[in-house]
Parts: C-alpha cells; structure tokens; sequence
C-alpha cells in the first residue's frame, strides 16, 4: 500500500493514513506498525516518529492542498476541493488522521 500512496507525497502522512487504514480494519496491531516503519526505513527514509506537527486544526471548512488518491491511483479527492473537517481524528506518528468520504487524510493535507 505504502509504495502505491506513500511515496507520492508527504511520506510521514502517508505513512500515518495508511496506518489508520490498516488500524480500521485489523484493529491496533502493533506488528503491522511496525511492518509500515520497516518498509519506510528500507526505502531510505528517516522521519521523528513522536514529533508532533503543529496545533490541532479546528473544526470547519478547508481545502485540500493536493490531489488525493486511492490504492488504484485514481484521483479521489481533488486538489483545492472544500471538505468539511469535524475535528475527529486519530493521532499516529504525530500526524492528525481522519477519515473523509472513505480516504485518510491528515490535517496536513489541508489549508484554510
């Protein structure tokens, strides 16, 4: 999944949806963690797991700052498309994650 959506972008929090993901639908499974970390050090990235990036986001209207894709690497959310944020997120590896119309995202990836 990782070398589908993460390498595309930001890969901290792509690492984290994906990790919201897999936690969704096997439950918190340390191990698959610990699979998603492997991997993103195989591919020669290093990152601060317990950094924590910024102030939480308040509710509201934002916009997306990239084009979002699913597993088929179709586009599924546009770049610039307003998403309504309700504050219910997920922190993982420092990043907010929510879940919006059935993808991950973090509070990274949008902008007011």
């Amino acid at each position: 999944m990782l070398a589908k959506i993460g390498l595309k972008g930001k890969l901290g929090s792509a690492a984290a949806a994906a990790i919201a993901f897999f936690k969704e639908e096997y439950g918190d499974n340390p191990e698959v963690e610990r699979q998603i970390y492997k991997f993103i050090k195989e591919q020669g990235f290093e990152f601060e797991i317990s950094e924590n990036y910024g102030e939480p986001l308040p509710e509201g209207t934002y916009k997306v700052k990239h084009d979002i894709y699913n597993l088929d690497g179709d586009i599924v959310i546009n770049i610039d498309e307003s998403i309504e944020f309700n504050g219910d997120v997920d922190t993982i590896m420092g990043y907010d994650v929510f879940k919006y119309n059935d993808v991950y995202l973090t509070t990274e990836d949008l902008y007011a």
